[in-house]
Order: C-alpha cells, then sequence, then structure tokens
C-alpha cells in the first residue's frame, strides 16, 4: 500500500513537471523549427558561451528536488542500496528533463536550453540525497496518519477535495510562469485598497467565493471533531488558505490574458470575503453541531450542491453567437478548445459527479446503489432542464454539450460514491448499542 501511494504521487508530480514545463503545448512537427531551438539551446552554458537567469534556474532546481525525492524514498523503502537510491534519482530527472527539453524543441514559446538539462538533473540528485537522509521515516509517518485522519474522520477527505477546487479555481488555466518581471507587475499592480478590490467582482460573486470558505471552514471543523476551539480555528485556517491562494496566483498566468503575458495581481478583498464566510461557516457549524442527524446533514449537503450548480448555470456566461453545430456535444472542444470554453464544461461535470456523490450517500449503506446508467440519465435530465430554463428566462443559446457533461459526471458520481464510501466509512459493530448476552 505504501509503494502504491508513493508510485501514484511520484506518477503525478511527473505529469504536474511535463504540463508546467510544456504548457500552452503550442507544439509544431516543423524540422525547421526543431533545428533553430536546438542550435539555440547549445549556445546556453556550459555548451556555449549565453548563460541563463539565475531565477531560471532556481526555479529548475526546486522543481526537480520532489521528483528526486520521490525517486528515492520509492527505492528506499525497496530497501535499496545508497548507491541505487541515487542513481533512480538521477535517472528520472534526467529522463523527464530529455523528455521536457526534447518536445521544447518543438514548441513555438518555449526554450530548451543546455543549463536546464544541468540544472534539472542537479535538482534532482539534491532532492534524491534529500529524500535518502529524511525522507523514509517521515514519509511513512505522514502516510500512516493520512490513513488515520479518512478513516476515522470522512470529512477530511471532503476537506482536501473543496480546498483542491479552491485551488484549482485560483490558478486556472494551470499555466505557471517564472518569469521574476510577471511576478512583480502581480505585487505592484495589486488591489490592496478593500473598495477597488470589491468592485472587481460583481456581488454574487462574492457571495459564492463567502460560501466556498463557510463550507471549508464548516468542513475543516468538523473534520477534527466538533468542538467550538476546533471551528475557530478551522476559520483561521480557511482564512490563512485564501491568503494562500492570493499568494499562488501570482506564478501563474491569468484565464483572461494570457496572451499578453500580463499580470494576475493579487485581491485582498479576496481574503477579507474569505475571512467573513470562514467566520459565519465555523460559527454556523458549531451551533449545529451534534443536534443535526445524519440524514439531515445528507440532505443538506445535497441542497448546497444544488444550489450551486443553479448559481453556476445562471452566472455561466452565454455564448456570442449560436454555433452552427450546437446539437453536437462538445462541438466547443473542435470549434476554439481554449480555457475559457474548457472551464465550464470541467465545471458541470464536477458538480454533477459532487451533486450524485451526495445523493448516492444519503441512501443507507446497505442498499444497493442502482442502476449506474439510471444516475446518468437522471443527471443528464437535470442539465437539460438547466439549460431549457436558460433559453426561456437569459435568451442565452443551448449546450447539449452541458447536458452531456451533467450525464458523464452523474455517471461517474454513481461509479465513485460506493468505493469512497465503503473505504472511508467505517461499519458499525453489530453488537453496538445491544446486549451481547441475547
Amino acid at each position: 500500500m505504501r509503494l502504491r501511494a508513493l508510485s501514484l504521487l511520484s506518477v503525478v508530480y511527473v505529469l504536474f513537471v511535463l504540463y508546467g514545463s510544456l504548457s500552452p503545448f503550442d507544439l509544431r512537427a516543423d524540422p525547421s523549427l526543431a533545428a533553430d531551438n536546438f542550435r539555440r539551446a547549445f549556445s546556453m552554458w556550459p555548451c556555449g558561451p549565453a548563460h541563463a537567469s539565475r531565477a531560471d534556474i532556481l526555479a529548475n532546481l526546486a522543481l526537480y528536488v520532489p521528483l528526486g525525492a520521490l525517486a528515492a524514498l520509492y527505492v528506499a523503502l525497496r530497501r535499496g542500496r545508497r548507491g541505487l537510491v541515487l542513481l533512480a534519482a538521477f535517472d528520472l530527472a534526467l529522463a523527464t528533463s530529455l523528455t521536457v527539453e526534447g518536445f521544447q524543441l518543438l514548441s513555438l514559446s518555449r526554450v530548451a536550453q543546455a543549463t536546464d538539462l544541468l540544472s534539472n538533473t542537479a535538482g534532482g540528485l539534491i532532492g534524491g540525497a534529500l529524500g535518502l537522509a529524511f525522507g523514509p521515516v517521515r514519509y511513512l509517518r505522514a502516510l500512516r496518519a493520512a490513513r488515520r485522519a479518512f478513516t476515522r474522520r470522512p470529512l477530511a477527505l471532503a476537506t482536501a477535495a473543496l480546498a483542491l477546487v479552491l485551488l484549482g479555481a485560483a490558478v486556472y488555466p494551470f499555466l505557471p510562469t517564472q518569469d521574476v518581471a510577471h511576478v512583480y507587475r502581480s505585487l505592484r499592480d495589486g488591489r490592496y485598497d478593500l473598495a477597488a478590490g470589491l468592485a472587481a467582482r460583481p456581488w454574487h460573486a462574492w457571495l459564492a467565493v463567502a460560501g466556498a470558505f463557510a463550507a471549508l471552514a464548516a468542513l475543516w471543523g468538523a473534520a477534527r471533531r466538533a468542538a467550538a476551539r476546533r471551528f475557530l480555528g478551522a476559520a483561521v485556517r480557511a482564512t490563512a488558505f485564501a491568503a494562500a491562494l492570493q499568494a499562488a496566483r501570482i506564478f501563474f498566468l491569468p484565464l483572461e490574458s494570457v496572451s499578453r503575458r500580463s499580470a494576475n495581481p493579487v485581491n485582498l478583498a479576496a481574503v477579507l470575503v474569505a475571512a467573513v464566510g470562514g467566520a459565519l461557516g465555523a460559527i454556523g457549524a458549531a451551533a449545529l453541531a451534534g443536534r443535526l442527524s445524519a440524514p439531515a446533514k445528507r440532505t443538506l449537503a445535497v441542497a448546497v450542491i444544488l444550489a450551486y450548480v443553479l448559481y453556476a448555470e445562471w452566472t455561466a456566461p452565454p455564448a456570442a453567437a449560436q454555433p452552427a453545430f450546437w446539437w453536437v456535444p462538445f462541438h466547443e472542444l473542435a470549434d476554439s478548445p481554449t480555457a475559457t470554453t474548457i472551464r465550464p464544461l470541467l465545471a458541470r461535470l464536477v458538480l454533477a459527479a459532487a451533486l450524485t456523490v451526495a445523493l448516492r450517500w444519503r441512501r443507507p449503506p446497505d442498499r444497493p446503489p442502482g442502476d449506474l446508467l439510471v444516475w446518468g440519465v437522471l443527471a443528464a435530465a437535470l442539465g437539460a432542464a438547466l439549460q431549457a430554463a436558460r433559453w426561456l428566462l437569459f435568451g442565452a443559446s443551448a449546450s447539449l454539450s452541458a447536458v452531456a457533461c451533467f450525464a458523464l459526471g452523474g455517471w461517474l458520481g454513481a461509479v465513485l460514491a460506493g468505493p469512497i464510501a465503503c473505504a472511508l466509512i467505517r461499519p458499525r459493530h453489530p453488537y453496538r448499542g445491544t446486549n451481547r448476552s441475547e
């Protein structure tokens, strides 16, 4: 189990490195472009006179240190020798870096450099040494703590999932940048005035932000047992998480101006609204703790998710014009596969899956989940009703892609609900609350 989790984490991190190093994936199978980029790559130190910036070298080192540490942990837990541990870290860093630099030779915006290959490999070796020296014992302790937390407090998984969704929304469209000038502009152009920060978004968007962090604080406090001081600490942690999200934004390109490489300024009002929402969520959760039955809590979760689904459809921007092939599912991916068109589809799929999981958990655990096709059809019916309401009330163009996303999300939620419940919710002892002598 420990090696399986470590393997999954290693694969996810390698994919993260590939994504961050190759985005925005403007690859061209052009031999002349590859030849020009190849000559430019070997004009850099140590193969040529040109030198990379210190910020670029430090960023590459920091990016590959966790990769080397993960490789070292995996080999060390298999009781490999120290030489093999460092060799595994070196091999993984070198293979990943060669893959990245090879694809960057075909990129229009990315630049392959010999210096990158050297600094990436050095970062992998540093991570391998750190993983060998400090990693195995701490990794096993963290794995046991995580397993204990998710077994004893199933709400910890919901808290982690919501935090991951908020992180994804903050750094979308997931285009990291190593440009120091971009980071400086994001800090310089930040909205530190509360009035200007609040004016940057409509009121219902701030209401959604407050609701999201209220739910995060409530889940965070409930996952750490229902005590008043736990909920107070959860509100503080939710506020700190909101501040960390604003700090992370400056290292990513914004959605609305990716091509211009403009700033992604921080907004102090977002932290304030998150703090208010977290405090209200913590107070409400502390007041209701122990007073709601388990079915009532599940019904409340369904109502909250359904309300957010309605809000998301209400605020979804309408298409500029009715597409010629609007009746073809996912025509947006063929017409204009940009971050702006993909985000609503992904949001609908995730929300439909979350709603299906919540509805499934309202049923007793010993009852069968029912036909998976039924859940998909029900979710598709909800999506069709929402699209019809958008067309009737707001005159927005209908989208069969939205209905298809709801159907896929309903099916996916029905598939995931059972395994998650079986893995995280402990069954009650058959003799609990009864007389064993009977």
